[in-house]
């Protein structure tokens, strides 16, 4: 039975409740294999609430920080809800780093991402910037992509052709970079760097 955001207070530790933002998770065949179906933020946590509670036998809430914790994971991008961006980076993205995915609406028939990452930028003594950050605008074609060692992908990542798309994406990314699939800007100053990713659609 879903929780009411008291109840979902005193169920998860201050070790990794975090009420901004939550998850509706679905099981599987099994808690173990539990997914997420959908992440949502505070304002709307009586609505969507509402809407799952007498839809879906299978579910749970919890907060963001609690799914990450128990490795309960994202399903394929196979799904309406699934075609806006989700950030499969840091809770705080642009603090920490944050990696936006979705479905590109581009050609609906190919199979192709857009990606969009934020990170700071690393002085020359691997300290963060305060005030700088690179923003990485990518696309990916999954349908095009036979130019890829595998292999090495695999060996540098341990992530191949047989994960999810979501992890091969990050994968490729972490392994070759932006420039394959991409161009990479440098932003100085916290709000220009917001302003940027609005421009994309991806609000923070």
């Amino acid at each position: 039975m879903l929780k009411t955001k008291e109840e979902l207070t005193k169920l998860e530790s201050n070790t990794f409740y975090d009420e901004g933002r939550y998850v509706i998770a679905y099981e599987d065949e099994g808690e173990e294999n539990r997914e997420i179906r959908m992440i949502f933020n505070e304002e709307d946590f009586n609505q969507v609430i509402d809407e799952y509670k007498d839809i879906y036998e299978n579910v749970e809430v919890f907060s963001v920080a609690y799914a990450d914790y128990h490795g309960i994971g994202y399903p394929d991008m196979t799904e309406n809800e699934y075609l806006e961006w989700n950030n499969y980076g840091d809770i705080n993205p642009i603090e920490h780093g944050g990696i936006f995915i979705k479905k590109s609406y581009d050609d609906p028939g190919d199979n192709s991402y857009d990606v969009v990452t934020i990170n700071r930028v690393s002085n020359a003594d691997q300290t963060l910037d305060e005030n700088m950050w690179v923003l990485s605008n990518m696309h990916f074609d999954m349908d095009n992509l036979d130019w890829v060692d595998w292999k090495a992908v695999c060996d540098s990542t341990e992530i191949g052709k047989d994960n999810r798309e979501i992890d091969q994406i990050i994968a490729l990314w972490y392994y070759y970079g932006t420039d394959e699939f991409g161009v990479t800007e440098v932003i100085e100053g916290e709000k220009n760097v917001i302003k940027e990713l609005a421009t994309f659609d991806i609000q923070i």
